[in-house]
């Protein structure tokens, strides 16, 4: 009798092997519920509407953002692009409905993007991570990854694409937030705009703290957070207009007649310079109305 090949029944084994971690690390695109190939919108999803697709172990596209957030807004874009191809419905849930959650356990950043199957989160985007930065920059790279773990199936679609709008109401009174401002000729106040969970945001403000030993005898920081506190975006909604810009995203960031939307590298030598040659008897949004 023939002895069996050892060789052979070696690389048989290692091929089983590979199939079945292929299998397991790149698992097969599946199909979300019809309802979500009928038409290219959006829908808004709060927590617990979120709670209820979970129990009933729906599977479903997610897009959580944030309003008035750069990042968010340059995203959704992509987004509206890839919508304009695939008639595919998706969920769109703020960062601070997340609380609590199934997505809370898996997305510390916004904006995100999550492929939730039978009520299981399988993936998601991460906004810190540099890995998917042409995920959330290019339409193309967005459709390779989503494509990985769903189906894109459908003609592609002609919907318009239509955006939730935001539910915020601000508040009346503005005068105590402001009553502790003051102006002084030898300093410019700076006027910032932040969301909480918004990484640009938190990266502004720490570029604020690295600079603030060698520039902080010529600015002031005032910082308005404006996700939870509806007298600070009103705040950040009038400043705006002031300064002639549209209260859209945060980080906003005010100073003297300078103003700067998002944050980037690339703004740290125009932030500094704008601090030196506005901090003398400079103009003020709130003291001097005028730019």
């Amino acid at each position: 009798m023939k002895k069996p090949n050892t060789k052979f029944l070696i690389i048989f084994i290692l091929l089983i092997v590979a199939a079945v971690f292929s299998f397991i690390l790149y698992p097969k695109p599946f199909k979300l519920e019809d309802k979500y190939y009928q038409t290219s919108t959006y829908l808004d999803l709060d927590k617990t509407k979120l709670n209820q697709l979970i129990e009933d172990q729906e599977s479903f596209l997610v897009f959580i953002c944030q309003d008035l957030c750069v990042s968010s807004n340059e995203f959704n874009q992509v987004l509206d692009n890839f919508l304009a191809k695939h008639r595919l419905t998706i969920y769109k849930l703020y960062y601070s409905e997340m609380k609590d959650t199934v997505l809370g356990e898996h997305i510390k950043y916004y904006p995100s993007f999550a492929v939730v199957k039978k009520g299981q989160v399988i993936a998601s985007l991460d906004a810190n991570s540099d890995a998917h930065t042409e995920i959330y920059q290019d339409v193309n790279e967005f459709e390779k990854w989503l494509s990985k773990y769903v189906i894109l199936s459908g003609a592609p679609g002609s919907s318009q694409v239509t955006s939730p709008q935001s539910t915020t109401e601000p508040a009346a009174d503005l005068s105590a937030k402001l009553s502790h401002l003051k102006y002084d000729n030898h300093k410019v106040n700076i006027y910032f705009f932040w969301g909480r969970g918004c990484p640009k945001c938190d990266q502004e403000l720490a570029f604020f703290n690295q600079i603030k030993a060698e520039y902080g005898q010529y600015y002031t920081l005032n910082s308005f957070e404006v996700w939870h506190d509806a007298t600070n975006s009103q705040i950040f909604r009038d400043f705006a207009k002031t300064m002639g810009n549209d209260a859209k995203a945060v980080p906003y960031t005010i100073i003297g007649r300078k103003t700067f939307i998002g944050f980037s590298e690339k703004y740290a030598e125009d932030i500094k310079n704008a601090i030196i040659s506005q901090h003398q008897n400079s103009y003020d949004v709130h003291f001097n109305q005028k730019p």
